[in-house]
């Protein structure tokens, strides 16, 4: 498998970024539906970048920023070609968060910036479980969120001997299918912008409870 590489633009583009999140705005990045990867930067100071691949959208959008904000019209066509859809393979860490459709957040703070990647996490049954279920064993466990399943033997068509299983019970207040699939958010903070993205990539996800509009920094 390849390998991806670590998230990093030039040191004129973090500038750009860095300096207008210190300066009031915050930044939220998507991919939208034909897959590009799309940043908008709100707030005193404003900007948007879209391109097949992170990096150069925020490449592009430090470029609005340094420019004073510029015309949808002015940049696509004129300046940056005019992508409809993204790129198929990640071209670092964060462009592989964006490809699976994970969202980026940062705002600035007193002693640095603090980045929020949000995404999901799906329930995954244990190896020796399923290996327990396919030779002939009924397990019950409750994961480290509180979710109760039941794994059993089963058998497919072609003969083959499978694990079923059936979620039992989930914690009060747990709504039942957030329990297959519930939303995480990483946090990484540091004294610049690029050093904070390194460490949402790496920090522990987090089950992400709040509302929408208390969950961006």
């Amino acid at each position: 498998m390849k390998e991806v590489a670590a998230f990093i633009v030039p040191p004129w583009v973090s500038r750009s970024v860095a300096r207008a999140l210190l300066g009031g705005s915050k930044l939220h990045g998507f991919r939208s539906g034909g897959g590009l990867r799309v940043l908008s930067m709100e707030g005193p100071f404003k900007g948007y970048g879209e391109h097949p691949h992170i990096a150069d959208a925020m490449r592009i959008l430090a470029e609005d920023l340094d420019a004073g904000g510029r015309a949808y019209a002015d940049v696509y066509g004129p300046v940056h070609a005019h992508y409809l859809t993204g790129a198929s393979e990640p071209a670092d860490l964060l462009d592989a968060r964006m490809l699976r459709g994970d969202t980026i957040d940062a705002a600035g703070r007193d002693d640095g910036i603090t980045v929020e990647i949000r995404g999901y996490r799906e329930h995954e049954t244990p190896e020796d479980v399923v290996r327990a279920a396919r030779s002939g064993i009924v397990t019950r466990w409750t994961d480290t969120r509180g979710v109760t399943f039941e794994a059993r033997p089963c058998t497919f068509p072609n003969g083959e001997a499978g694990c079923s299983v059936k979620l039992v019970e989930v914690p009060v207040g747990m709504l039942r299918h957030r329990a297959l699939m519930w939303r995480t958010v990483q946090r990484g903070h540091a004294g610049s912008l690029i050093d904070a993205i390194a460490a949402a990539l790496v920090a522990m996800p987090r089950e992400e409870t709040q509302p929408l509009e208390e969950r961006r920094p």
